[in-house]
């Protein structure tokens, strides 16, 4: 369709570097089954109307609010006071103008009279089929809305108007619940009503086109949201999937609900009281998806600190933020978030001066010791008598292992690699540090610290059971010339190749996996 955008002629060298022969492209479909079968569940669902009933059910309600924002970070609303018409019109003026040809749609400013900018479709920053979102969406900061009907004509006045009456209503219930999460808080004040201002958040309407691979790409990457919480009117086709307890689960669609989603500023706003997950849209391969979202965002001079000591995080701007995830997509194509506004030390802090200790034994002991020592990343340093006393200095170059899991396989593989090298290690005192990182579970801390092995000249050895871990380590150290191994990839697919089956991906210390 010329309405639809032209994906494959933009990233056809992305479609030319995949797997090109179908036999090839079927085992890769059977592989990556793990990727789209997933548990699909039902959101906690809360119902506002007990809002407006007595004080115990009013508490009761504010209750299940906050308890959902920390324990889920997502959670889905009914009677919030908007109507049925009013959302149903949203979505008919939705699909109209993603039906317009693309070439209108390219030229907002002209055709819908939205600012230059607005109309936004596929990831340009992406080097692989698994960093392209499948999906356009208009993003329109809510003061473009009443001059969007400017032109005078049906389309655009009826368009303009759809979307003014969703964005009040969305609004205004945006700040109800953003009041609610702060009195929980045990805060009360006006912030939000000063902080976040019609000029200041924004809609986005999204359509996720057909998908011909969908096994393959997302209809919208993996992310957590930059704003305080936003709001989303989704269609019954599904696609929303989100983390919790540490694996991807499928959003059931609930008709009458709106989804609430917390967002990164809230995250730190509240110390981590309240939770701002990862989420994506994973694609289809016949039908198209239409949603709708709002974004409680503040003014780009907004300073964000919790007020809470200790302090999870460091206080800082929501446009120095804005400024921190451009750069952070810039530089790894991920944005790596708040694990980069901690107030506690991080990886990236000067390294302790060298220790030095004392080793005793027999001579064969001494040996093992000093191979060992020197495995874990020692030097040794002997005087020109040998008395038995060894003294170990902690320098040397440096191998990072990091693992989705309890890092088990990673160091006992390097380890076991590393003692075919004794002769250089003790012999030649060629000294190496290992750095071993468990339970790294999200692509932002992963990110952190292929940064910081690529600062230290290290070698990224990784055992990551998820694919798109996995991918992102792949293509991270590929972009930035990091030397790295993949351990755990190669013989997975070799076994499921052997067996015909496909891999459960089950983290490694998970129940029934030893």
């Amino acid at each position: 369709m010329d309405s639809d955008p032209p994906f494959h002629e933009t990233y056809k060298t992305l479609f030319a570097n995949s797997i090109d022969d179908e036999e090839s492209r079927t085992k890769i479909s059977q592989n990556n089954d793990r990727l789209v079968i997933v548990e699909e569940r039902e959101l906690p669902l809360i119902d506002l109307s007990r809002l407006g009933l007595d004080k115990l059910e009013n508490e009761g309600c504010t209750k299940e609010i906050a308890r959902a924002a920390h324990e889920w970070g997502f959670f889905q609303v009914i009677n919030h006071g908007i109507s049925k018409d009013i959302l149903e019109k949203m979505r008919d003026e939705q699909v109209k103008v993603f039906k317009q040809p693309f070439h209108n749609k390219c030229r907002e400013d002209k055709f819908l009279n939205f600012s230059a900018g607005s109309y936004r479709w596929g990831t340009p920053t992406a080097t692989s089929l698994r960093q392209l979102s499948w999906s356009e969406a208009f993003h329109i900061p809510t003061t473009d809305i009443s001059t969007s009907g400017a032109f005078n004509c049906n389309y655009t006045l009826t368009l303009s108007s759809s979307m003014e009456q969703f964005a009040i209503k969305v609004a205004s219930l945006a700040q109800k619940l953003a009041e609610i999460l702060e009195e929980k808080l045990g805060h009360k004040s006006n912030f939000f009503q000063e902080k976040c201002l019609p000029s200041t958040c924004h809609l986005r309407l999204n359509r996720y086109p057909p998908c011909p691979i969908p096994l393959e790409i997302f209809g919208l990457m993996p992310h957590t949201d930059s704003d305080f919480l936003t709001i989303l009117h989704q269609d019954q086709v599904g696609g929303l999937q989100l983390v919790k307890d540490g694996k991807w689960i499928a959003v059931k669609p609930n008709h009458e609900a709106l989804i609430i989603n917390i967002g990164d500023l809230f995250q730190a706003w509240s110390n981590d009281s309240y939770k701002s997950v990862q989420h994506c849209v994973v694609t289809n391969p016949t039908k198209e998806r239409f949603s709708a979202a709002y974004f409680l965002c503040p003014s780009y001079e907004t300073v964000i600190e919790s007020g809470s000591e200790p302090s999870v995080y460091r206080k800082f701007s929501f446009r120095e933020y804005r400024q921190k995830v451009q750069e952070d997509v810039q530089n790894f194509g991920y944005k790596v978030g708040l694990p980069s506004l901690g107030q506690s030390p991080d990886i990236s802090e000067p390294e302790p001066e060298p220790k030095v200790r004392k080793l005793k034994g027999s001579p064969q002991l001494n040996r093992w010791y000093r191979a060992r020592a020197v495995r874990l990343g020692h030097k040794l340093e002997r005087s020109s008598h040998w008395t038995g006393v060894l003294e170990v200095t902690i320098l040397g170059k440096p191998i990072y292992m990091v693992s989705d899991g309890t890092g088990w396989t990673a160091e006992h593989s390097v380890n076991a690699a590393l003692g075919q090298f004794e002769h250089c290690l003790v012999d030649r005192g060629c000294p190496v540090n290992t750095h071993l990182f468990s339970g790294i579970d999200v692509v932002e801390r992963l990110m952190e610290i292929k940064k910081q092995a690529t600062k230290e000249g290290a070698i990224f050895d990784y055992t990551l059971a998820d694919p798109s871990m996995a991918e992102a380590a792949k293509q991270a150290c590929k972009l930035w010339g990091t030397p790295s191994t993949d351990i755990l990839g190669p013989i997975t697919e070799a076994i499921a190749a052997h067996l015909g089956v496909s891999p459960s991906v089950l983290r490694r210390e998970a129940p029934g996996r030893n």
